[in-house]
């Protein structure tokens, strides 16, 4: 039947989008390390000395898979493998990036929201009391 076809499809749009976002993840990490280009393997061809030399191989090959998925059909084959092979490369920048002393930009979500707004009611509540009631 045609709906169950559109719903296949439409699933490996979702698959898609979420390894583009995933490399576009990975590459934004490998800029905060100091890599510089235009796609994830020249990012990464610059810090090559900095990671172990299987994980050109990685690299490589997820490069591929998403322009595979953007510039072709969103089906991904071997999806479980792919984002398996996400998840190690981020293990392995994230080690990277703690053992450089370069944030990884997670861990204070909510609580970072929760100390700004402490800090804004308590600046408010001085500005009130010495400033605007005098």
């Amino acid at each position: 039947m045609w709906m169950f076809r559109i719903r296949r499809e439409r699933k490996h749009y979702y698959d898609g989008a979420e390894l583009v976002a995933r490399v576009a993840k990975i590459e934004s990490r490998l800029e905060r390390l100091g890599g510089n280009g235009n796609g994830i393997y020249e990012k990464y061809e610059g810090l090559a000395a900095k990671f172990p030399k299987e994980m050109k191989d990685n690299i490589i090959t997820l490069g591929m898979v998403r322009n595979g998925v953007v510039h072709g059909s969103p089906d991904i084959k071997e999806k479980e493998k792919v984002f398996a092979l996400c998840d190690e490369i981020e293990t392995i920048i994230i080690n990277r990036m703690k053992h450089d002393g370069i944030s990884t930009g997670e861990g204070l979500g909510g609580f970072g929201m929760l100390v700004s707004i402490l800090m804004l009611i308590v600046v408010s509540y001085f500005l009130w009391e010495y400033v605007l009631k005098r």
